[in-house]
Order: C-alpha cells, then sequence, then structure tokens
C-alpha cells in the first residue's frame, strides 16, 4: 500500500506534467499564421440583400440618349451610381483600383428563377459597354 507521503508526491509529479503539458499546448498554438488568414481588402457593393439574394434597385426611367438629347419615342438611358465600399480587418494602405465586371450568368438565373418561360417579361442584359475599372483613394494618408 501507498503511504500518504508517497502519495501526495505522486499526485504532486501528476500535476506538474498536466501543467506542463498543457502550458506546451499552448504555447505550440500561438503562431502567426492567423494574419495570413485575415483579408487586408475587401471589395462590396453598397446595398441591402433581400431574403433571395437579390438587391432591387429602381432606376428611374429616362428618354434621353448618351448625349443627353431627347430620344423620341425610343429607349433613354439611365444613370444609378452604386456606392463600393473597400472594408477588411486592417485599414486601407494605398489606393485600391477596382475593375467592376459584367456576368451575364447571374441575370440568366435571376430571370429563369423569376419567370421561367415567360420570357417577355425577362430582364434584358445592359451588356459590357458601361462597366469600367474605378479608383478608391485611400483617406487615411
Amino acid at each position: 500500500m501507498i503511504n500518504s507521503k508517497h502519495k501526495d508526491l505522486y499526485m504532486k509529479k501528476i500535476y506538474t506534467l498536466a501543467a506542463l503539458a498543457a502550458m506546451t499546448m499552448l504555447g505550440t498554438s500561438c503562431n502567426s499564421e492567423w494574419e495570413d488568414e485575415q483579408y487586408e481588402h475587401y471589395i462590396s457593393f453598397s446595398s441591402q440583400l433581400d431574403s433571395k439574394g437579390v438587391t432591387n434597385i429602381y432606376v428611374p426611367y429616362s428618354r434621353h440618349d448618351a448625349e443627353g438629347n431627347y430620344a423620341e419615342g425610343g429607349e433613354g438611358r439611365s444613370n444609378y451610381q452604386l456606392p463600393i465600399l473597400v472594408s477588411g480587418s486592417t485599414d486601407n494602405p494605398s489606393n485600391v483600383t477596382v475593375h467592376v465586371a459584367h456576368d451575364a450568368d447571374t441575370l440568366n438565373i435571376l430571370n429563369y428563377a423569376r419567370y421561367a418561360t415567360r420570357t417577355e417579361l425577362y430582364y434584358e442584359d445592359m451588356g459590357q459597354k458601361d462597366w469600367h475599372t474605378l479608383h478608391i483613394q485611400n483617406l487615411y494618408r
């Protein structure tokens, strides 16, 4: 049988080994991998999505063409400036150039999901001609 003095010494060794194991685990888990996992810049449109993941934006109808002339009986052009945000876990250290691209597949999927075979109700594709690159300046320099 183990006497109480040896039992206390034995338990002290177990507690010491457990504490060393815990400190070793904590010490090895601290590294700088999180720096690679954090995004620095995230570009997004500033608009609220509805429950279906779509933003409904109502642009006023215009009967003026691209030069600003009245288009009698024709379809005009409207302009909507959708704000673009730069966000992230760190401040924006420099100017950012953003290229806004056009993806026709998204509109095709939305049209089919909403109207199925009623193609006369489909939204029309605006095409590539009105998309461009924009530059967002760093305001903290």
